[in-house]
């Protein structure tokens, strides 16, 4: 199980059909269908009920929808986090002090906030 496919889950429960799911995450259709499949066979359980009319969301798929939004969430903060974190802890600027050298070293001063 991945974050990529709870998050078709997640499409597909809220969409209702297999085709506008995958047009709006930017997948084929049959590349949807597989992942579905897949989260299905790893977790043993049947998640969406397929019917001509559309997919409605089996029990097992309702509860793992619901843990998985607040999963989602989590890692979308994570991921923020993680950028703020990396972009304060890279040099805001780089100065090159003068023509201060020994030999032919040069000072390059870094500066961090």
């Amino acid at each position: 199980m991945d974050l990529n496919q709870i998050e078709h889950l997640l499409r597909v429960a809220e969409l209702g059909r297999i085709n506008r799911a995958a047009k709006e995450l930017g997948l084929s259709q049959p590349a949807l269908s597989r992942s579905l499949s897949q989260l299905e066979h790893d977790l043993g359980q049947q998640l969406v009920v397929r019917c001509r009319t559309g997919i409605t969301i089996a029990e097992a798929g309702s509860i793992l929808a619901s843990r998985g939004l607040a999963l989602l969430s989590e890692a979308g903060a994570i991921r923020e986090e993680w950028l703020r974190w990396r972009t304060a802890a890279s040099p805001i600027a780089t100065r090159t002090a003068g023509v201060s050298r020994r030999g032919s070293t040069q000072v390059t001063w870094r500066i961090h906030e």
